[in-house]
């Protein structure tokens, strides 16, 4: 049997501590940005993985939807809050599937924004099963970094 010792449990609490400080840091940063990705979904292939990618002057989501078509996605956004959706129309399965990994279907997500999006400015386009919005920054709200001298 295998025996424990101080240091493997004390690098074992090390490990967990990281990895909680990681997740506490992330779940901030989206809080922070999004003030919290709220993500809705139903049905087969709800679960549509983003990226979200900071540029200078704008942030980019990309969205992948492999084997979805551009003309039945929908953007909108209300209320700082921008919806995704795609709705599959329903169809008759003619296939008997032995082994089925990929199920193309509806599914709606939503990011709630902060200040730092001018949510009147936003822009959508699909290529290669990727939805990509782009969110253009809040110059105002956007702030360089100011170093202070230190007298």
């Amino acid at each position: 049997m295998f025996k424990r010792n101080q240091q493997s449990d004390n690098n074992y609490q090390q490990a967990a501590f990281c990895g909680a400080a990681f997740r506490n840091k992330l779940e901030k940063f989206q809080q922070h940005f999004f003030d919290g990705a709220l993500n809705e979904g139903h049905g087969a292939g709800s679960q549509v993985p983003a990226n979200i990618v900071e540029h200078p002057a704008y942030f980019e989501i990309q969205l992948f939807a492999a084997g979805r078509k551009k003309e039945l996605f929908k953007v909108v956004v209300e209320n700082n809050l921008l919806q995704v959706s795609y709705e599959e129309p329903v169809t008759e399965q003619t296939s008997e599937f032995r082994h089925q990994e990929y199920v193309a279907g509806s599914f709606n997500r939503a990011f709630k924004l902060d200040e730092q999006v001018l949510s009147d400015n936003v822009q959508a386009s699909f290529e290669d099963g990727v939805l990509t919005i782009i969110l253009a920054k809040n110059p105002e709200a956007t702030k360089p970094v100011q170093e202070v001298h230190i007298s």
